[in-house]
C-alpha cells in the first residue's frame, strides 16, 4: 500500500547503535516508552543512501550491511512475531530499485521493545552504526476513532 495514501497517525523512530567494531551477534533494541502501550502498524528500516545520521549522530548503516542484518520482534506472551526478518525486506531505498513510498504493514502487535533485537551477521564494523526503524502505531480505539472523524470537527 502506498504510504502516501496510507493514513499515518503516529511515528516513532527507533535507533539501535552496534558500536565500533560490532561483530556478529544480537543486539537488543532499546526500551522504547512511547512504543510499550501502542499497536504497531507499520514498520521499515532506513539505510545511509536515505538518511546520512541518526539522531545520536552516528552514520546510519548501509545498504550492506543491512543485507546481513535481521529484526525480530517479540510480543507481550513472549512470542516472536517476527523472527530473522531481513533488514532488505523492510528497507524502500529507490536508489536499490524498491519503491520509497511503501512500508510493511502489521495488524496491530503490541511489541515488547526490551525483548526484541537486531541480529548482525557481517563482519566487525569499522565504525558505530546506526540501525533507524520507523514505527507507525497507535494506542487503541480512541486513535483510531480520530481517523474516521472529519479533520473541522476535531477538537
Amino acid at each position: 500500500m502506498a504510504l502516501n495514501t496510507q493514513q499515518v497517525l503516529r511515528f516513532q523512530l527507533v535507533e539501535l547503535v552496534l558500536a565500533n567494531g560490532s561483530a556478529a551477534g544480537d543486539y537488543l533494541i532499546p526500551d522504547v516508552p512511547n512504543l510499550r502501550d501502542a499497536h504497531i502498524m507499520g514498520l521499515e528500516i532506513y539505510n545511509a543512501n536515505q538518511i546520512a545520521t541518526g539522531p545520536s549522530g552516528d552514520a546510519v548503516a548501509a545498504a550492506a550491511t543491512l543485507a546481513n542484518t535481521y529484526l525480530s520482534l517479540e510480543d507481550y506472551d513472549s512470542k516472536l512475531f517476527l523472527n530473522q526478518h531481513p533488514a532488505t525486506a523492510l528497507n524502500y531505498d529507490s536508489a536499490a530499485g524498491r519503491s520509497s513510498t511503501v512500508y510493511k504493514k502489521l495488524v496491530g502487535q503490541r511489541v515488547n521493545w526490551p525483548k526484541c533485537y537486531v541480529t548482525y551477521k557481517g563482519g566487525a564494523l569499522g565504525a558505530a552504526t546506526a540501525v533507524l526503524i520507523g514505527v507507525y502505531y497507535h494506542y487503541g480505539a480512541k486513535d483510531l476513532k480520530k481517523l474516521q472523524t472529519p479533520f473541522r470537527e476535531m477538537k
